[in-house]
C-alpha cells in the first residue's frame, strides 16, 4: 500500500482520500498496518482496514514506537485485537515479542531485540550484530504462554479440520506445518500477525516482516 494522508469524515478531502486509497487497494497484494505504540489505533487506520477487509485482502501490523517510555507492546496488541480481530481477537496474536535489556536510571527497559515464538528463540541487537540465543529458565513462562495462544490461533484457522483436536490431545504439532498454515491463513485474510519495530540497533524491522522468517 502506499502512504496516504487520511482525512476525517465529513472533511472536503475524504471522498478523494477513500477514493485514492481504493484505486491504491486495486493495485495491491497486501496491506501493512503501522500503529504507534504511542498514539494507538486512530479512525482513518479503521478505515482503511475496513477497506482491506472488504476486499479480502492479506494485512498485517507492525507495532512502532516501542522505544517509547510508555510504549508497552502487550497493551498494543490487545488494543489491535479488539480493533481489528472483530469477533475473533485470536486472529490478531504477534509472532515475536520484543527483548527487553536492562532497566536504566529511568526504570525503562529499552528493547534490544525480538524472540520468536514459533522458534523460542531470541535475536538480540543490543551490539549492533544478531546474537542468537536460547531463552533462560525465567523467561520460558510468558514465551510459552504466548506460543501457545499463538499455535492455537493459527490451527483455528487451519484448513486441516483435524489439526485442533489432535493438537488439543496431546500431539505436537511441527513448526513447518505451523508456518504453512499461518502463510495460507494470511494469504486468506483470516489472520493478522502482529510484528514489532523499533529504532537501530535494538529492532531489526527487516526480521520480524520479511516473508521468510515467521518462525
Amino acid at each position: 500500500m502506499g502512504r496516504h494522508q487520511g482525512q476525517p469524515p465529513g472533511h472536503p478531502g475524504y471522498a478523494d482520500f477513500v477514493g485514492e486509497l481504493r484505486a491504491g487497494l486495486r493495485a495491491a497484494d497486501a496491506a501493512l498496518f503501522v500503529v504507534s505504540a504511542s498514539d494507538g489505533v486512530d479512525g482513518t487506520t479503521r478505515m482503511a482496514w475496513d477497506e482491506c477487509a472488504a476486499v479480502g485482502m492479506p494485512r498485517a501490523i507492525v507495532v512502532t514506537h516501542l522505544e517509547a517510555a510508555r510504549a508497552d507492546f502487550d497493551e498494543m496488541t490487545r488494543v489491535c485485537a479488539e480493533a481489528f480481530g472483530d469477533d475473533d481477537p485470536d486472529a490478531v496474536l504477534p509472532l515475536y515479542l520484543p527483548l527487553h535489556g536492562p532497566e536504566g536510571p529511568d526504570g525503562h527497559a529499552p528493547v534490544t531485540g525480538l524472540t520468536g515464538l514459533l522458534s523460542r528463540k531470541l535475536f538480540d541487537y543490543s551490539t549492533g550484530e544478531r546474537e542468537e540465543s536460547e531463552p533462560g529458565r525465567e523467561q520460558l513462562p510468558p514465551i510459552e504462554e504466548a506460543r501457545g495462544r499463538l499455535i492455537e490461533g493459527i490451527i483455528a484457522e487451519s484448513e486441516d479440520e483435524t489439526l485442533m483436536d489432535r493438537y488439543l490431545g496431546g500431539e505436537q504439532v511441527d513448526v513447518k506445518t505451523l508456518i504453512e498454515d499461518l502463510e495460507r491463513a494470511v494469504a486468506r485474510g483470516v489472520f493478522f500477525p502482529v510484528l514489532a519495530a523499533a529504532p537501530p540497533p535494538t529492532a531489526p524491522a527487516r526480521d520480524s516482516a520479511r516473508s521468510n522468517c515467521w518462525n
